[in-house]
């Protein structure tokens, strides 16, 4: 089981425990859970090993995590662009050069980065 991150709520240290709780309209319930040490909130399953998974679950640093992606990968298209202007230029002017060019080798970086966003 991967380490407990602190509670989503108080920030909190978190434990493994059984937990016994009454369900608002659904009866008793008894179970391995992951709970908040200071604050008591408890994610209860069916396995403890379920519940660690949900309660290390921090939908916002996905997203965070995304959105960071994506802004590298927007940065390297637009250099790529760029790249690419220079890299004509260069062509045309008789120079020759190395059979990749740098705006490929962005993309390429950029779609590498985007494939991240998929993991």
């Amino acid at each position: 089981m991967n380490k407990l991150k602190p509670c989503p709520f108080c920030g909190g240290d978190a434990s493994t425990m059984r937990s016994a709780s009454l369900d608002l309209g659904m009866g008793y319930s008894d179970g391995p859970g992951v709970g908040c040490l200071n604050c008591h909130f408890v994610i209860q399953r069916e396995t403890l090993t379920k519940a660690a998974e949900e309660w290390n679950v921090r939908p916002y640093e996905t997203h965070i995590r995304n959105d960071a992606i994506e802004e590298c990968a927007t940065t390297f298209d637009n250099d790529a662009d760029k790249m690419e202007d220079v890299w004509e230029k260069f062509l045309a002017s008789g120079s020759g050069g190395p059979a990749t060019s740098y705006h490929t080798v962005f993309r390429g970086i950029a779609n590498d980065l985007r494939k991240l966003k998929e993991e």
